[in-house]
């Protein structure tokens, strides 16, 4: 991933400095029940945006997906006012429906292959015992 930061910064392979710390943690909480199934949301008369893996239904395709839509739709405000850029709204009227069969697991990219049978699927594993209530932003999640 460094490496790809460095090509996207123009930078050769090498020209950010080593990280001193990373970590990668599975977020338990981050499998939504339901979603409004819009790419972001953008109330473009009070200027406030919305972007997040939850509003597509949970995955890291979706958390990109979103956030680049999020993007594109602020980049194409800049220099509109209120009025001008209304037709960039988005996501406003969407009503939250149930993800049922068509939720994905943490990591997966839609229409990926299933897992072999008798494997445990990642959202099963994920949401199988105890633990803390889920803190911070977001859409509804599972607890």
């Amino acid at each position: 991933m460094l490496a790809a930061f460095e090509r996207s910064l123009g930078l050769p392979a090498g020209g950010l400095p080593p990280p001193l710390f990373f970590r990668c943690q599975l977020w338990g909480a981050a499998l939504p029940l339901n979603s409004p199934g819009v790419e972001c949301i953008l109330d473009t008369a009070s200027r406030v945006g919305v972007c997040g893996d939850w509003l597509l239904g949970g995955s890291m395709q979706a958390a990109a997906v979103s956030g680049i839509a999020l993007a594109d739709r602020i980049a194409a405000m800049r220099g509109r006012g209120p009025a001008e850029a209304a037709e960039l709204a988005i996501g406003l009227d969407a009503a939250f429906k149930p993800l049922g069969a068509n939720a994905t697991s943490i990591g997966e990219f839609p229409g990926s292959p299933p897992p072999p049978p008798g494997a445990a699927p990642a959202a099963a594993a994920a949401t199988a015992g105890p633990r803390p209530a889920a803190a911070g932003a977001g859409g509804p999640r599972r607890r």
